[in-house]
């Protein structure tokens, strides 16, 4: 990872121009998940660490790879804007009733993707492949340095 790019620590938020919030795990996540070309046609419109930090989304065509950076801008309340329209407009009875927080939001989004594994191996396999469950709430946090 380059010098500039952000820290792989905290979980990001990703808004695509068709009103999708996604959630990965950390920056390093977002970028390998993201598409050079469609960052290029701005289908991403911003990205945002789980403590409101505000994340530039560029692409490197050299390397045809996405890199996410810190701006040094903090806009946590945009951010609870996104997961406040997020949890609205999400169906009843999914995994993100009763969430609150960013945080309460990717929790609730890694326990629904871990749910929703369509291959259940037998249990040895399905640990060394996803591990032993979804991410929790300490590790979608930033590290504290």
């Amino acid at each position: 990872m380059a010098r500039d790019e952000a820290p792989v620590g905290g979980a990001v938020f990703v808004l695509d121009r068709d009103g999708d919030l996604d959630v990965y795990a950390d920056a390093a996540y977002a970028a390998g998940s993201m598409e050079f070309l469609m960052v290029e046609d701005d289908e991403y419109v911003t990205a945002y660490r789980v403590d409101g930090a505000v994340l530039a989304i560029a692409s490197v065509r050299k390397e045809e790879r996405v890199v996410l950076t810190l701006t040094g801008e903090v806009d946590a309340a945009a951010l609870q804007a996104l997961v406040d329209d997020a949890v609205r407009r999400s169906p009843a009875g999914t995994a993100t009733a009763g969430v609150v927080t960013p945080l309460d939001y990717a929790e609730a989004w890694f326990a629904g993707e871990w749910n929703r594994r369509w291959v259940r191996w037998p249990h040895w396999l399905d640990r060394w492949l996803h591990g032993a469950g979804p991410w929790t709430r300490e590790q979608l946090q930033p590290a504290h340095r």
